[in-house]
This record gives C-alpha cells, sequence and structure tokens, in this order.
C-alpha cells in the first residue's frame, strides 16, 4: 500500500457543474432533489410527431411519450465530449 505524506498546506480543490432537464445549474439541481421535482417532460401526440415520430407509435404500450428536456441544447459541446 502506498503512503502519502500530508502536510498542513495540502488542499483540495472540488467543485460541481451541471445543466440537467429542470436545472440550469447545481444550486437548481439540488433544489430540485430536496423539493422532489420532476423534470421529466410528458409529451402531448402533436410535440411527438412534429418531432419526426411515426403515427404509429403513439398506439403502442411500449412507447413512453416523455422525455428530459434541457433547455438551450445547442451551448452543449459535443466535440469535447466526442460526440
Amino acid at each position: 500500500m502506498n503512503t502519502v505524506e500530508k502536510n498542513s498546506n495540502d488542499i483540495a480543490i472540488v467543485g460541481l457543474s451541471c445543466r440537467l432537464p429542470g436545472a440550469r445549474n447545481t444550486s437548481e439541481f439540488w433544489r430540485n432533489l430536496a423539493e422532489g421535482v420532476e423534470s421529466i417532460a410528458r409529451l402531448a401526440d402533436q410535440e411527438i410527431l412534429e418531432s419526426g415520430v411515426p403515427a404509429s407509435y403513439l398506439s403502442s404500450p411500449s412507447y413512453v411519450k416523455a422525455a428530459p428536456i434541457l433547455d438551450a441544447p445547442g451551448h452543449f459541446d459535443a466535440g469535447f465530449f466526442g460526440f
């Protein structure tokens, strides 16, 4: 087992940042958790059809009419994350 020497000048920098459905930052995220806020949006049939989903899916019992909607998804840096 490796041992690490510690002294009184050691510091740790810990940070958290997030953008999630229903939360633009960590404060909103923690508030949503504490208050039991549901961040999954229920979608109307018209919204689903307008997004390009075939109409036949709407009557399928296994099709879930819900989505995690992220505000301003264009701000996601897909290249940075390799997407």
